[in-house]
C-alpha cells in the first residue's frame, strides 16, 4: 500500500474511532483532515476506446480487462510493413534470378528494412498494451479511494443525524454539533475530489 493511501486509511480509522466515543464524557472528540492526491494518467499512444467492460463504481480485480482500445491502427501498420517485406522479398528473388549483384544487395537491404519496420510496429503495439494495463490499474486504485471516501461521508452523515438529535435534547453542546458538521463537510469535499478524479481517469 502506498504511503499516501495508508495515511488516508489511518486517518479514516482515527475518525471512525473518535466517532464511536462521541457521547462519552471521558473521551474528547477528535477531528482531522483527509488530503487527496491526484493520479495523473498519461497515454503513451493514442487510440479509440471501443468498449468499456465495467460500470462506474464496480469492483474490479487485478488483471481484469476494463476497456478495449481499437487495435486497427496497429494492425494496419503491421500489415503495411508485411506488404513491404513481401514486395522486397519478391524483388530479391527476381534479382537473384537475373544474377544482378547490385539489385540483389539493394533488395536485401529493403528486406532488412521491412523486417525492422515490422519489429518497430510490434514494439509500439506492445507499448500500447502495457500503457493500457497501467491506466486500468490506476483507475482501479482511484475508484477504490472514491468508494472509501463515500463510506466515510455516509458514516459522518449518520453521526451528524445522531448529534442533531442529541443537541435538540440538550445532551451535547452547539460546539459539539458544529464539530460534527465540519467533519461531514470535510468528508463531502474528499468524496467530491475523488469523484472528479474518477471521472477524469475514465475520460
Amino acid at each position: 500500500m502506498k504511503p499516501v493511501v495508508r495515511s488516508i486509511c489511518i486517518g479514516g480509522l482515527l475518525l471512525a474511532l473518535s466517532g464511536c466515543n462521541w457521547t462519552s464524557e471521558n473521551h474528547p472528540s477528535l477531528s482531522g483532515t483527509i488530503e487527496a492526491i491526484e493520479l495523473p494518467i498519461v497515454a503513451e499512444v493514442g487510440g479509440l476506446v471501443t468498449n468499456v467492460t465495467i460500470e462506474e463504481g464496480s469492483a474490479v480485480k487485478k488483471g481484469q480487462v476494463l476497456v478495449q482500445i481499437d487495435k486497427r491502427s496497429y494492425q494496419i501498420t503491421v500489415a503495411e510493413a508485411q506488404a513491404a517485406l513481401d514486395q522486397a522479398t519478391a524483388r530479391l528473388e527476381e534479382a537473384r534470378a537475373g544474377s544482378r549483384d547490385t539489385t540483389i544487395q539493394r533488395s536485401m537491404a529493403n528486406v532488412q528494412q521491412a523486417n525492422a519496420n515490422i519489429q518497430l510496429a510490434q514494439a509500439r503495439k506492445n507499448q500500447a498494451e502495457a500503457g493500457k494495463a497501467r491506466a486500468a490499474e490506476q483507475m482501479t486504485q482511484t475508484e477504490s479511494q472514491w468508494q472509501g471516501a463515500q463510506q466515510t461521508l455516509l458514516y459522518h452523515q449518520k453521526r451528524l443525524e445522531e448529534s442533531t438529535a442529541l443537541f435538540e435534547k440538550g445532551a451535547i453542546s452547539a460546539k459539539d454539533l458544529d464539530t460534527q458538521k465540519e467533519a461531514v463537510s470535510q468528508a463531502k469535499t474528499q468524496a467530491d475530489q475523488w469523484a472528479a478524479q474518477v471521472a477524469q481517469t475514465q475520460a
